[in-house]
Parts: structure tokens; sequence; C-alpha cells
């Protein structure tokens, strides 16, 4: 049976690690990491167990553009 989605806001202040632990516990819990979360950091949180990351001010942020492109083709 699958596990409950969760969502896991603001992930820029709970951090991969937060994520990690609680999945310690819970394994089929599916996490999905939004708030704060910048494309740099977006391995991180899937490292640490996210199902996804929501990213929301770095789609509009001209400069965070770059830093997308190798996520979206890493699928």
């Amino acid at each position: 049976m699958p596990g409950a989605t969760a969502k896991a806001f603001p992930a820029s202040a709970l951090g991969p690690e937060w994520i990690a632990g609680l999945l310690g516990p819970f394994p089929r819990l599916r996490i999905v990491a939004t708030g704060g979360v910048r494309p740099a950091d977006a391995p991180d949180y899937l490292a640490a167990g996210a199902a996804m990351v929501a990213l929301g001010a770095a789609l509009a942020d001209p400069a965070a553009l770059p830093a997308l492109r190798p996520l979206l083709s890493s699928t």
C-alpha cells in the first residue's frame, strides 16, 4: 500500500536532514519539499529522500534558470 504524501514547508527552514530523519520512522511517507528551495539545493532534498521538490520563486528569478537546466535534463 502506498504511503501518504506530506508537504514540508518551509523546506528551507527544515532542511534535507529533517526529511531524511522523518523518513526513518515513516519510510512510506512521500515528502514534497517546498518553500525557499533554491535550484542548487534541490539535489540535496532529493538525495535525502524527498519524493519531489517544488520551486516557486526560483522560477521567476532569471539568475536561477541556468541552475534549473541540469536538474530538468537529468530526469
